[in-house]
């Protein structure tokens, strides 16, 4: 996400920055990252259950805290893989 958002590298290089998307679109468009655009992207009825919460509220941070912010929780079908 902090890279969705901010379009630098690691070593701080900005690529693309006319690409650059916010916090909540990020999220949106996950799914074509994993290639299932079906069963991914929203929480619905009928789609898998992958989701992950942060340690904070991503839209407040902006980019740049984005980067420091830490999963607290990640649920995979369903399923706690890191119990909140």
């Amino acid at each position: 996400m902090w890279s969705a958002t901010s379009r630098r590298t690691h070593d701080g290089q900005v690529l693309g920055t006319h690409q650059r998307t916010n916090p909540q679109r990020a999220i949106q468009d996950s799914h074509w990252l994993v290639g299932d655009h079906r069963q991914a992207g929203t929480l619905a009825v009928g789609q898998r259950a992958d989701l992950v919460a942060l340690d904070r509220d991503f839209d407040i941070l902006g980019p740049e805290g984005l980067r420091d912010a830490a999963v607290s929780a990640v649920m995979v079908d369903g399923k706690w893989a890191v119990a909140p």
